[in-house]
């Protein structure tokens, strides 16, 4: 009897075993909406912009089943034909999702506890809602006045309030290091650091479950690439047309310093950092230092107008290919106003400079 009961009890533990491996292999979607109408539910994804469609299926009375597998968790869409999505942090697990046609606010999902953690760290970040708004309104009428000194104070702002919402959500990954989704708004905020240090950091938060997720092979793909642009070493060559269409490289600068200023027309960040590059421009031009502006436009129109209405002196280069500009991809630029300062000797001595610290950095090294 007891080598009976004795094997009983391993049959269960090897089924119990296989249900859990199952559970964490796959992944079934069960949906019940009210007043929702027949139709066809879609489950999509967005990739490079464009929707992906994973799999669709008709409802019945407000009922779903979507059942697969994913490669690792990642943010997906439960789309509905005649109008409605539902962001959903898609892991291996069984979940549930309940909601109402006529109050999408009543939307509540279980079993997925990367969408737990996708909901909270949303929640946090909506606390900053509020203050975006001001300092949105606060920057706009100070441009329509020209208050540089305001303008100043916006810009501020917002960087504080940027660094908040990054540790904010780096935090969350270093308290929950196996969790995609923390990753996930990691990366949201997060992709744009040149900072070595600050890659490195947020690197080690990942757990090692997030190892093979392609967020974790984008840092550090791109701590490789800001190691090659860091402080200490050889700018990239520019090889860009003038408005004029003469070509015009950062190496025939060699023996000046030169400020690289990533900029665009249709930055506003940008612009208001114009008048006090002129000022420093025309201050420090005859000390051996020179200007190199790249705009990201792709209007040539537009382009020079802001060159001309800024007063914009020093030399302008573009490829008139927006965000896909060669020097962006070589100096691995996805945020503008961004800027390098580059030694007479081609060497990268600082990078992110606002005007501010850019004079004082002259004043220091231009005497």
């Amino acid at each position: 009897m007891k080598q009976n009961a004795l094997i009983k009890w391993f049959v269960l533990l090897i089924l119990v075993g296989t249900i859990g491996c199952t559970n964490e292999s796959s992944y079934k979607i069960t949906g019940d909406i009210k007043n929702l109408p027949d139709q066809v539910v879609a489950l999509l994804k967005l990739e490079n912009r464009n929707w992906t469609e994973i799999a669709k299926t008709n409802s019945k009375n407000g009922q779903f089943e979507f059942a697969g597998k994913v490669a690792y968790p990642d943010l997906y869409y439960i789309s509905f034909e005649k109008g409605g999505r539902l962001p959903l942090f898609l892991e291996n697990s069984s979940i549930m999702v309940t909601s109402d046609n006529n109050n999408w606010e009543s939307t509540v999902i279980k079993g997925s506890k990367n969408h737990d953690m996708y909901v909270e760290i949303n929640s946090a970040l909506k606390d900053f809602d509020t203050q975006e708004w001001f300092l949105k309104d606060r920057y706009n009428a100070a441009r329509a006045t020209n208050d540089n000194i305001r303008l100043d104070s916006v810009a501020t702002a917002y960087k504080e309030m940027g660094e908040q919402q990054r540790r904010l959500v780096v935090e969350r990954l270093k308290n929950h290091p196996d969790m995609a989704a923390a990753a996930f708004f990691v990366y949201q905020f997060n992709n744009d650091i040149q900072d070595v240090d600050q890659l490195k950091e947020i690197i080690s938060f990942f757990g090692k479950s997030l190892e093979s997720t392609p967020i974790f092979n984008y840092f550090t793909d791109r701590l490789q690439k800001v190691e090659q642009v860091a402080i200490g070493c050889m700018a990239p060559e520019i090889r860009l047309a003038s408005p004029k269409g003469d070509t015009i490289t950062l190496s025939g600068l060699k023996g000046k310093y030169v400020l690289i200023d990533f900029w665009a027309s249709w930055c506003g960040p940008c612009r208001a950092e114009m008048p006090k590059l002129v000022k420093i421009y025309k201050t420090y031009h005859d000390k051996n230092f020179e200007i190199l502006g790249v705009s990201f436009d792709d209007e040539a129109e537009e382009w020079n107008q802001a060159i001309a209405s800024d007063g914009m002196t020093w030399l302008q280069v573009s490829d008139l290919k927006g965000w896909q500009s060669a020097a962006a991809k070589a100096y691995l630029v996805n945020l503008i106003p961004h800027t390098v300062l580059v030694d007479p000797n081609g060497v990268i001595v600082a990078k992110n400079l606002s005007s501010k610290t850019l004079e004082a950095k002259l004043s220091e090294i231009l005497k």
